[in-house]
């Protein structure tokens, strides 16, 4: 009987069209139509004319993202992601600077679902024309040293100004970069800090940083701290006998201590300052010296030059003849001869007791021939060794020389 009714043309066209709307409705029911936020999603700038001279740009935008609402079937909305939604705001860089609302732009990636809903709908935002500006570097420095032992000076610093990026309107603000330094006993001997510095207006107050751009993110500074050490004063003496007690020759020093300023990074263990040798075959007669003082190291208000007083109390002075002359380093092959009449006449100094037994069988005069050439003529001093502890050398001798070539051995 049933059969038979599937032979009937309008039951079957009326079966067929009740079956069609069962399987719509079960298809509904499993897929229907629904709501669905999507959250954060990023709010890009769209700039038309960019290319505008001295246009303006975005500085700051009430909101970077939005939430938007999209209605469609379940199965459509469940592969969509909030990145593949592109939200716009489209800015004309030819308009002048300013605050301006721009519409939020929604681009779907399918078809078949509808907006219902953006949060926000618009968009707050700051325009303005982006610039540079030169600023100084300055140094605010604080000392924790102990003042009496150390001295510090304005540190050395990498760079004297700064190049900062931004809004024009917030860098006709900005004066200078103001770089805080506080020596420490940790930090005292370092080479390089790298410091952070803060942007400030001509007030000295801060100015907000947070839309600027700088060319550096820190600044390099060198301490400059010296150790204040008070040094006596020393000086060392040619052709002084071993023999001259302290009342036969003494010799005074002025001043008898300098002030140095030693930077920290130099390790030294210098406990004195040596002014200098003086020879005492070149002074005659009791009388002063001045000695330059060479030190870049020397403290302010110091002399720059030390005062010797020398002594020579009841020392006398004879003279005795250099008969002979002897040589040190003759060149292979060289023969020399003396030039110079002899004996010479050696000027003498000693204590009385040494200057009425002195001889002059132990006089020497040593000539040092380093260098010299066959075929040359040369004046050349004389090294004179009185023989006598107690007796020492005054003025100086030269002798005139010739070298020539040996003879060959026959």
């Amino acid at each position: 009987m049933i059969s038979k009714l599937f032979d009937n043309p309008t039951f079957t066209k009326f079966f067929s069209l009740f079956v069609a709307v069962l399987i719509w409705l079960f298809v509904g029911a499993q897929n229907p139509e629904t709501e669905t936020v999507y959250r954060g999603v990023e709010i890009k700038v769209v700039t038309q004319n960019a290319q505008a001279e001295n246009g303006v740009s975005v500085v700051e935008m009430s909101s970077s993202t939005v939430d938007v609402t999209l209605k469609g079937s379940k199965n459509v909305l469940g592969r969509i992601t909030a990145a593949d939604i592109y939200a716009t705001i489209e800015v004309d860089a030819s308009v002048a600077p300013g605050y301006y609302n721009f519409p939020v732009q929604l681009t779907l990636p399918v078809d078949g679902v509808t907006i219902t809903g953006k949060n926000p709908a618009g968009v707050d935002v700051w325009l303005d024309r982006t610039s540079s500006v030169t600023v100084p570097v300055e140094l605010s420095c604080t000392s924790r040293l102990d003042e009496e032992i150390y001295v510090v000076e304005q540190p050395m610093v990498s760079t004297e100004s700064i190049e900062v990026y931004g809004p024009a309107s917030e860098l006709s603000n900005i004066k200078l970069a103001r770089v805080d330094v506080s020596i420490t006993d940790q930090n005292m001997g370092e080479a390089m800090l790298s410091l952070p510095f803060t942007l400030v207006d001509e007030n000295g107050v801060a100015v907000d940083s947070e839309n600027l751009e700088t060319s550096v993110r820190a600044v390099t500074v060198t301490p400059q701290v010296f150790e204040r050490r008070i040094l006596p004063v020393t000086v060392s003496f040619l052709n002084r006998p071993e023999g001259w007690m302290s009342d036969d020759f003494s010799y005074t020093v002025s001043p008898q201590t300098l002030e140095l300023l030693v930077p920290v990074r130099q390790t030294t263990s210098t406990t004195e300052y040596e002014a200098g040798v003086i020879d005492l075959s070149q002074h005659a007669q009791s009388g002063t010296v001045t000695l330059p003082v060479s030190t870049e190291y020397l403290a302010e208000g110091q002399p720059d030059e030390i005062t010797v007083s020398l002594n020579f109390g009841q020392l006398e002075t004879t003279t005795a003849e250099l008969e002979s002359l002897g040589f040190d380093n003759r060149p292979s092959g060289i023969t020399v001869e003396v030039l110079t009449v002899m004996p010479l006449t050696v000027n003498l100094r000693g204590t009385p007791e040494a200057i009425e037994r002195y001889t002059a069988e132990n006089l020497r005069g040593i000539v040092d021939l380093s260098g010299l050439k066959s075929g040359e003529t040369a004046e050349l001093p004389v090294r004179i060794i009185t023989g006598d502890s107690e007796i020492g050398v005054l003025g100086s001798l030269r002798v005139a020389l010739r070298a020539s070539e040996a003879p060959a051995e026959e």
